[in-house]
């Protein structure tokens, strides 16, 4: 390895263990300043299937999915009716016709993904807009809570928030849950 190269990494390594000493005190610095940390969770799954707005909106995804697939079955039948019609038929039709039915084949192929791609679309939207209302409403009891708790911080307990384990004291679930299902109109 070159002499340069050499600087160049020790240099890198300076800095970096500045930069994590640096990095510690400040943190360490924060929190001295603000007191001890408290920390709770909450499971959003929990929310979303036992507050009653929750059931409400998992009930109505749960009707406009099997609506789509009842549609979407119809239009998979249509295609496998004509591909078993062509096998029936192909060696009594001319060439051209059955380019013509192979070419219809085609198009329902293409309309039935098209569905498939419009359906999971309209289900998505619709659920981010009913779960989005939920969230606006809950949002603020959260933070309510962790205000009058003296919370520092609150992690969603089954997302990518980085949370690998905690007590289960720290639950604050059925609290948000309680509030929640008593808000007027939830």
């Amino acid at each position: 390895m070159s002499r340069s190269k050499m600087i160049s990494i020790r240099a890198v390594a300076s800095v970096a263990v500045f930069w994590l000493a640096f990095g510690t005190a400040s943190l360490e610095a924060q929190l001295a300043v603000s007191g001890p940390s408290k920390v709770a969770v909450i499971d959003v799954r929990r929310i979303l299937t036992e507050s009653e707005a929750g059931r409400v909106a998992l009930e109505a995804l749960g009707v406009m999915a099997e609506a789509e697939r009842t549609k979407l079955e119809a239009l998979d039948k249509e295609v496998k009716d004509l591909e078993n019609k062509l096998a029936e038929v192909a060696l009594s039709l001319s060439s051209d016709k059955q380019d013509e039915m192979a070419a219809e084949i085609q198009q329902k192929t293409i309309a039935y993904r098209r569905a498939q791609d419009d359906a999971r679309q309209k289900i998505e939207n619709s659920q981010g807009e009913r779960f989005g209302t939920i969230e606006s409403q809950v949002m603020p009891l959260i933070a309510q809570v962790g205000e009058e708790q003296g919370f520092t911080l609150i992690f969603n307990k089954f997302e990518d928030s980085g949370l690998l384990w905690a007590q289960d004291s720290a639950d604050i679930t059925e609290l948000i849950l309680e509030r929640f299902n008593a808000l007027p109109g939830s």
